[in-house]
């Protein structure tokens, strides 16, 4: 009885050990989820924020945004494969393009940029803040630059854009039976469709195989969760800018850029801007009010001006 009693201080001892391993791993997961906030938060975005240089290798992200003028993008990466390794979403299952992030940030083996396109098929920028975190850290303690971006369109013009393509070009893949009418276009249209793009990876029409999403489920602070992750967000009325960030930070020759081919080879009705009345205008603009204080929001804060490059020439 007395030999036990001498022990007794051995249970708090453990506890006390134990509690302290649970505090080391929590501090440990709040400090690497607060490198991520604090190294990309919004207050950063000021005339001292700085791209990296990929110009001798490094990891590029790209949200490939539909109908934003991502494709070329694509293309750029996909046939310049002396500078490139692409790689997208579209036909590699998430396990797939982890297996790739954990190699490309493990060690940089060559000089080449590797390119993730995240495009097609979920998970979205919502549900891959995580990881996006975790390569970050990974790769800048392996000392591999990583460039995060995306491209927004103005709401009406993507709306426009979508219609056309989803709907009327390769309608007969998507299955829309929308007519080719402003009509037909605000019925297969959705609230919001670049927030809930971001938030769910699904384009705007109501198609079959988009799901049935619910937009409370999509953050107020999207706008802040993107300027937080992101270290480019481009627009398509000043694609420019983008092109001027990426021949900043890629290697010489890097952003030669491919004319983009009609795959279908038909010719096919559009909707155009220039059918749309005042009373149609208010009413897509109040369909997507979120997308447009989405979109202004970030055209404010992705200013060129605001940014320089980290390059010695």
């Amino acid at each position: 009885m007395r030999k036990a009693s001498m022990y007794w201080y051995l249970a708090p001892l453990l506890a006390l050990y134990l509690l302290r391993t649970v505090w080391q791993q929590l501090s440990l997961d709040h400090h690497v989820l607060s490198h991520s906030v604090l190294s990309s938060s919004s207050t950063s975005r000021t005339s001292e924020h700085q791209f990296p240089s990929l110009r001798q290798g490094g990891i590029v992200v790209f949200f490939h945004n539909p109908k934003a003028g991502g494709t070329s993008l694509r293309d750029m990466a996909k046939k310049n494969s002396q500078i490139f390794d692409h790689v997208t979403s579209e036909f590699t299952d998430m396990e797939g393009v982890e297996q790739y992030m954990l190699q490309w940030t493990s060690q940089k083996a060559d000089k080449k940029v590797k390119f993730l396109e995240i495009h097609g098929h979920p998970p979205g920028f919502l549900h891959l803040r995580t990881r996006l975190t975790a390569w970050r850290i990974q790769a800048e303690k392996n000392n591999i630059p990583i460039f995060i971006f995306t491209i927004m369109r103005e709401p009406i013009s993507w709306l426009l854009s979508c219609f056309n393509f989803f709907c009327l070009q390769i309608a007969k893949y998507t299955k829309c039976k929308a007519p080719a009418t402003i009509e037909g276009m605000l019925s297969e249209a959705r609230s919001d469709p670049q927030s809930r793009w971001y938030c769910f990876m699904h384009t705007i029409m109501a198609l079959p195989d988009q799901g049935d999403d619910n937009m409370d489920d999509c953050p107020l602070d999207l706008q802040e969760q993107l300027v937080q992750y992101m270290d480019w967000v481009g627009f398509t009325e000043q694609y420019e800018d983008t092109m001027t960030v990426l021949k900043g930070i890629l290697p010489p020759g890097a952003t030669k850029t491919f004319a983009v081919k009609n795959k279908t080879n038909k010719q096919f009705r559009k909707i155009d801007s220039s059918t749309l009345n005042e009373t149609v205008t208010k009413r897509l603009q109040e369909l997507m009010s979120r997308d447009y204080k989405l979109y202004h929001g970030l055209r404010q804060t992705f200013q060129l001006e605001k940014f320089k490059f980290d390059i010695d020439d």
